[in-house]
């Protein structure tokens, strides 16, 4: 009985590449990496793609990642993110899961529109309470510069129904600004009607009143 060889491990005929030893060196040390030091690979080596994209996805393994390691990554690989969804998908996706609600603000101002919908999300479906939402609505209003986004903010910020004090905030942001003129008017509107239920409400209960008085007068007389 002819015992079958095992396979031999092919050689590599030829003189390795440039590319392959980098694999290889790669394969072999990326484990050893801290975060930081993937993040600094990624902002560093403008000039090789391939391994960028490898940093990124490897920080992605790493545990006990925080918001400011994730920050970091952001600027660092803004190109990336943008150019390749399956990575940026896996990345908000792990980042997201340990954002609070003012870190979906700062990733909103660096230009992360994900985060500003994932915010929206988590104020629609109440996971947040109603004064924390309106809190971070109102910062995130602060620090929008365009007239349009304001105004999608301020629609959000009107469903809570915000207090005087929130309204006197917000209003203070936009008045006298005509880039924002729009955005006080909408806000003026609603503080009217505001003032026009409080004063219906007010005379409601003064009718109340007098018409419980008036029964009582009654039933005396009777």
């Amino acid at each position: 009985m002819r015992l079958k060889r095992k396979n031999k491990p092919r050689r590599h005929k030829g003189p390795i590449s440039l590319e392959d030893k980098l694999d290889i060196y790669w394969r072999q040390n990326k484990k050893k990496l801290l975060p930081k030091i993937l993040i600094s690979l990624v902002s560093t080596v403008q000039d090789y793609q391939l391994i960028r994209k490898r940093a990124l996805r490897e920080f992605l393994t790493k545990a006990r990642l925080n918001f400011y390691l994730f920050d970091l990554m952001v600027i660092a690989a803004k190109d990336i993110l943008n150019s390749d969804k399956k990575i940026k998908k896996e990345f908000l996706k792990q980042c997201f899961a340990i954002c609070t609600e003012n870190n979906l603000v700062e990733l909103g101002e660096e230009g992360i529109p994900e985060a500003v919908a994932e915010l929206f999300l988590r104020i629609k479906s109440r996971s947040i309470s109603k004064r924390n939402s309106l809190q971070t609505l109102i910062r995130f209003f602060g620090v929008t510069t365009s007239p349009e986004g304001r105004i999608i903010i301020w629609k959000e910020i009107e469903k809570l129904d915000p207090d005087d004090s929130d309204l006197k905030d917000i209003l203070e942001l936009v008045s006298g600004k005509s880039a924002f003129y729009k955005v006080s008017l909408a806000i003026e509107k609603y503080m009217r009607k505001r003032t026009e239920k409080k004063g219906e409400k007010i005379i409601n209960r003064i009718k109340e009143l007098i018409k419980e008085i008036n029964l009582q007068k009654k039933q005396r007389q009777e």
